[in-house]
């Protein structure tokens, strides 16, 4: 039976409440805390079910929101690499239905503009921008979980009655003792503190907040499971941490500036506490790199996504020393300490089993050995490798062997050999890459320094997202008939020698759904073809430039040259 029908025979007083509201359908009316048009997450929302004790199995609830999606009770909005949902958002009917038998069968008061008074006790409470509700500590003595979304931080616009909630200056959010709380959720809240004594806990988020440290009293969380502090200001994990026995998720980390504009700005944090003895970590995202922490890594064998910031060459042995024992770890990324730190991984002769996405932000001798099949990587992202091409390299090879003519023939064989070892690049970075059987998804951001890549036939089977950003020396590329047959999307950006349109673009266009040229040249955007400009039959085609504080994204049409490099001489 449709569960919507279930809550509307309730409705009609044809099906008892106690015989519909079992854990799918509450973690389906679960979803009206989300404020109207939501972009919600998966990840998000799989969590929350989690510590509410709705859906406990992560992949048990990855299938549920399939199944919602079937129905069309939510309608995505975006999808992963391996075409796994991973955002969306309720269908506006559905939410109206859910928001409404939440509230009357007790499960969830939403505040907002068009509140009205109750005098009914609150165990889930959704409080969305301005509170205009009068909630006093004897409604709120039983609350079990709190949602804040975009409340107002002006303090003009606060009504006396959002004073009951938001309580006084130094503690705004908390003037009362929430001590059964297990759920705490808040998004862009005014305030800069957190709650204390909320002893039963199990899920606290205090993303996107001004939050700058973790307070002293999150060591008497022990029931707590997940601690969601992503893009807040903190940069340390204290002491008291290392004796929460039960946390399975630790997200801390923040980006300095536009993540779009610069290049290794990922703050992570410090654990000035031991995590090996936190056996129950999922995912742990992201600590900054020293002897102790990656030696206490091999003892995280739940470990499912990792995060490590500040990596530095002479880590590489202990770092691969641990992750040799991530069975089950599905996602790996991995920052050097800056741009010009090498990052070794060459010590591992295979990658984690379960590995799907892999990150390497850092430079790179060559390609790791173990990138290669039969390993099952959906998605992999190179940022600065400086990996360097065959053709640039086959030019040097001619005026330094030359040179080796005169001199003694075992400084020869020597130079040769890391010559050999050199050229082989190209075929590491496209060849190998390209026969990854499970690959969807590529990125190389100034990854790869030669003058022209070429993709052969028969690469990159199952390549869905292509992007070439700040490959400062190539000059051209060519396609193949039979490469990438999968691709969808190819973003080109920042390659300001490129100096044609890829050789064999035709090939994969009757496919490709969209064409981006990211902060190109004027001169590269005169030479796109005309047949892609205005034409049904061809892909998308988007110019995307800099302008003053926000890229700007204008679709490839004639005439529409001076208004994308507007205010450029």
């Amino acid at each position: 039976e449709q569960p919507i029908e279930s809550l509307r025979k309730v409705n009609s007083g044809t099906k008892d409440v106690p015989e519909i509201l079992d854990d799918s359908l509450l973690c389906l009316l679960y979803l009206s805390i989300f404020p109207e048009n939501s972009e919600i997450s998966c990840r998000r929302v799989s969590r929350l079910w989690a510590a509410e004790g709705l859906l406990t199995d992560l992949r048990k609830a990855e299938v549920f929101l399939n199944d919602l999606l079937d129905r069309k009770y939510i309608h995505r909005v975006k999808e992963r690499a391996d075409g796994e949902l991973s955002t969306f958002r309720l269908d506006d009917s559905v939410r109206q239905t859910i928001a409404s038998f939440s509230n009357v069968l007790g499960i969830l008061k939403i505040t907002n503009e068009g509140s009205k008074n109750s005098s009914e006790r609150v165990r889930r409470l959704s409080v969305q921008g301005r509170i205009v509700t009068d909630l006093n500590e004897e409604k709120l003595s039983q609350l079990r979980s709190l949602f804040v979304f975009n409340v107002s931080s002006n303090k003009d616009e606060t009504t006396t009655s959002e004073a009951s909630l938001l309580g006084n200056s130094e503690n705004p959010l908390f003037p009362f003792n929430f001590k059964f709380l297990k759920v705490l959720d808040l998004t862009s809240p005014p305030q800069h503190t957190a709650p204390d004594e909320l002893i039963l806990l199990r899920y606290l988020s205090l993303r996107d907040t001004s939050i700058e440290e973790i307070p002293d009293f999150i060591g008497r969380l022990k029931h707590l499971e997940f601690l969601d502090l992503k893009h807040s200001l903190v940069t340390e994990l204290p002491e008291e941490v290392g004796g929460l026995k039960k946390i399975c998720h630790i997200l801390i980390y923040h980006h300095e500036k536009d993540p779009l504009m610069e290049s290794y700005n990922l703050i992570g944090f410090k654990a000035l506490c031991s995590v090996g003895g936190l056996k129950r970590l999922e995912k742990l995202c992201f600590v900054e790199s020293d002897d102790s922490i990656l030696k206490d890594l091999q003892n995280l064998t739940k470990l499912t996504q990792l995060g490590i910031t500040k990596l530095r060459k002479e880590h590489g042995k202990g770092l691969c020393t641990s992750l040799k024992e991530l069975k089950k770890l599905e996602s790996l990324n991995l920052h050097a300490f800056d741009e010009n730190e090498i990052l070794d991984v060459h010590y591992l002769s295979s990658p984690p089993e379960s590995l799907k996405r892999l990150y390497l932000h850092g430079r790179l001798d060559k390609l790791p050995n173990w990138i290669s099949p039969p390993c099952h990587l959906t998605k992999i992202v190179l940022r600065g490798s400086c990996l360097e091409g065959a053709i640039q390299q086959n030019e040097e090879s001619h005026m330094e062997a030359a040179a080796q003519r005169k001199k003694e023939r075992h400084t020869q064989r020597k130079k040769e050999s890391r010559l050999e070892a050199a050229t082989r690049q190209e075929e590491d970075l496209l060849a190998t890459l390209g026969k990854l059987p499970e690959l969807v998804e590529l990125e190389l951001h100034r990854a790869y320094r030669g003058r022209q890549l070429d993709f052969k036939k028969g690469q990159f089977p199952k390549l869905k997202i292509l992007l070439l950003d700040e490959l400062g020396r190539l000059r051209s590329m060519s396609l193949e008939e039979g490469t990438m047959p999968c691709l969808k999307d190819l973003t080109i950006s920042r390659c300001q020698w490129l100096e044609r349109i890829p050789t064999g673009i035709e090939h994969i266009t009757p496919r490709l759904l969209t064409l981006e040229f990211f902060d190109m040249s004027r001169e590269f955007y005169k030479i796109v073809p005309d047949e892609y400009r205005n034409s049904k039959d061809k892909p998308k085609v988007y110019f995307t430039r800099w302008r003053p504080g926000q890229w700007r994204t204008i679709p490839l049409g004639i005439g529409e040259c001076d208004e994308c490099f507007a205010g450029e001489h």
